[in-house]
């Protein structure tokens, strides 16, 4: 398996377990909007999240979040998956990538578009500089089987 599949692979598992585990979550995976039309859209996942349970009302005011894997630089510069039709749009990528990508090519999106990216759990303690100590040397992804980080 190469490189840019194991880390898709492993955001793709860190994103199901922190933002979409638990009761009254909505989600779908590889989600394809306007099928059969011109204007035929992809998105890695979405997430419906109504206002709240018990009320149509409360459902039909609803928000729809985005979620764009991007494994490295090259995956983000391919312009697939890049739609942001969402009301809230992400943007899924490790440290080194967000690192590679901050300077140029994160500043030309739009400013709907948030990022979320992974970090060890450790490193979200009260001490912020645990975080910006991630950012300076970021920590190599772990094995396969185990997730030890969670999203910045």
């Amino acid at each position: 398996m190469s490189s840019r599949k194991k880390i898709t692979d492993f955001l793709s598992r860190l994103l199901e377990k922190e933002k979409f585990t638990g009761m009254g979550k909505y989600w779908g995976k590889e989600v394809v909007v306007d099928y059969g039309t011109e204007d035929i859209r992809r998105i890695d996942y979405m997430e419906f999240v109504p206002v709240n349970q018990l009320s149509i009302d409360g459902i039909e005011k609803g928000e729809f979040k985005g979620y764009e894997i991007k494994s490295c630089k090259a995956d983000f510069k391919s312009g697939f998956g890049q739609n942001y039709f969402c009301e809230y749009n992400y943007l899924v990528m490790t440290m080194q990538t967000y690192k590679e990508l901050l300077h140029e090519e994160l500043n030309d999106l739009p400013h709907e578009v948030g990022v979320l990216v992974s970090i060890p759990k450790d490193a979200t303690k009260p001490n912020k500089e645990a975080v910006f100590d991630e950012f300076d040397d970021p920590t190599p992804l772990p094995p396969q089987q185990i997730i030890t980080h969670s999203f910045i």
